[in-house]
């Protein structure tokens, strides 16, 4: 099930009890009962995976990320400095080495 389209399809599972307790109004009581008691439990559902839906970002959303710059919350001094004499890290083989090699002396990748 599609994440997004979930509210829709429990508000509708919710209209569609509601309807089936109307039309058990006079037949059934226990039946009208049980099937309005799960039109309201869809309906809640719905109305609580909507504001769910609506709160949760996507942290890989270009939306997401413009929302968090127009906010303010991406502060540049969280973001670590990099010192331009220091050393590399390998990550293909982990050797730390001085940027004067250019690549790494162990297995020569860039």
């Amino acid at each position: 099930m599609n994440v997004r389209s979930a509210p829709v399809r429990l508000m509708a599972l919710g209209l569609a009890f509601a309807c089936l307790a109307v039309a058990f109004r006079y037949s059934n009581y226990l039946a009208m009962q049980t099937l309005a008691g799960l039109g309201a439990i869809f309906t809640l559902s719905a109305i609580v995976a909507w504001v769910i839906q609506r709160t949760q970002r996507d942290p890989y959303s270009l939306e997401s990320l413009r929302e968090i710059m127009i906010e303010g919350t991406y502060n540049e001094e969280d973001i670590p400095e990099v010192d331009p004499d220091g050393d590399l890290f390998c990550v293909r083989c982990g050797t730390v080495y001085g940027r004067q090699f250019g690549v790494c002396p162990h297995c020569k990748c860039g």
